[in-house]
C-alpha cells in the first residue's frame, strides 16, 4: 500500500474558504422560515483554474405544533 497514491491530488483543492449568512423569519408562534446563502472558494486545485467557487441558496419552512 502506497499512501501517496491513495488520493488523486488533481481532484481536490489545497485550500478552501467558505462563508455563510442566514436569516430566520418567525411568521407566528408556529411557523418559521429560514433563508441561507453559502459560498465556497477553492484554491490551488491541479488541473483547474485558480479560485474556483460555488454558492448555494437554502430555504426551510418549519411548522411546530
Amino acid at each position: 500500500f502506497d499512501g501517496a497514491t491513495f488520493v488523486n491530488p488533481a481532484l481536490y483543492a489545497e485550500d478552501t474558504h467558505e462563508w455563510a449568512v442566514g436569516v430566520n423569519w418567525y411568521l407566528n408562534r408556529f411557523l418559521k422560515a429560514s433563508f441561507n446563502y453559502e459560498r465556497a472558494n477553492f484554491h490551488n486545485a491541479d488541473g483547474f483554474e485558480d479560485n474556483q467557487s460555488g454558492g448555494v441558496f437554502l430555504t426551510r419552512l418549519q411548522l411546530a405544533y
